[in-house]
């Protein structure tokens, strides 16, 4: 692999046991921050395994399109994400606008690219980095870094592997999201049921009381709530309490074949 280049290669072997941890959204409930801390630690344990010096490091979008969530391991790594943080240029943020991995930048070689952070990292020890983007499909929600403090490039199978635990990484936030929207519309869901249920049982009671149909009750305990500027379901709740039992929740006279009455909107 040319040095410096733009990558798609193939993700290497990769623990299986590491990637469902790294995807999975239920089994653990670990927030964002936590996924990220996960990820920095099994791509710097996995490297240094393969007899690589490295740190890593994550960038990805906070709650608005300028903020950026980071996290680390090493010193290198907390400084240089610094610099990209305030000044806007580095490869995590390179990685993250052009959506291609950016596979053993040789800091050493002369070049414009980034000259601030070359200076920085040169000066920290690192001599290469490796940015691979953190997400899939077309526009990568951020980056994981690894800063090289060792002269020689990593292989196809460090690459791979890092591009495999990114993927994941990124799967598991997009569960961890859906599961989490799924979950409040689950409990908009159940708070309308549940705001439901009085409403329901208050017109079965008056649709009896006053011997009338349910949607004659219902308009009836709707027009109530209306007039008297009470929301519904606090006025059915106060029917079923047993609290309204005048009329016109009470039959002026003995039932009879004939419907009541209803009050105006303005009663």
């Amino acid at each position: 692999m040319q040095e410096g280049t733009e990558s798609h290669g193939v993700p290497g072997a990769v623990p299986v046991e590491a990637l469902l941890d790294l995807v999975d959204a239920v089994g653990r409930e670990r927030d964002t921050e936590g996924r990220l801390r996960a990820l920095c630690d099994l791509a710097h344990r996995h490297l240094a395994a393969a007899g690589h010096r490295a740190e890593t490091g994550v960038l990805l979008p906070g709650g608005d399109t300028e903020a950026l969530r980071a996290c680390h391991e090493g010193p290198a790594a907390r400084k240089l994400q610094g610099f990209e943080l305030r000044r806007g240029h580095g490869p995590a943020r390179e990685v993250m606008a052009r959506g291609h991995t950016l596979a053993d930048i040789h800091l050493e070689r002369p070049g414009k690219r980034w000259p601030g952070y070359t200076r920085l990292a040169l000066g920290l020890g690192v001599h290469r980095v490796t940015a691979v983007p953190l997400g899939y499909g077309e526009h990568p929600r951020g980056a994981l870094v690894v800063y090289s403090r060792q002269q020689h490039a990593l292989g196809p199978h460090d690459l791979g592997l890092l591009q495999a635990l990114a993927h994941a990484t990124a799967l598991g936030l997009a569960h961890h999201h859906q599961l989490g929207s799924a979950r409040e519309q689950a409990d908009r869901l159940q708070g309308a049921l549940t705001s439901r249920i009085p409403i329901e049982q208050a017109k079965g009671a008056l649709s009896e009381r006053l011997d009338c149909t349910p949607d004659e009750a219902f308009t009836l305990l709707r027009l109530y709530a209306r007039s008297h500027q009470k929301r519904l379901h606090e006025v059915c709740t106060d029917v079923l309490d047993g609290k309204l039992n005048e009329p016109p929740f009470q039959p002026s006279s003995p039932p009879s074949s004939s419907s009541p009455s209803l009050p105006s909107a303005e009663g």
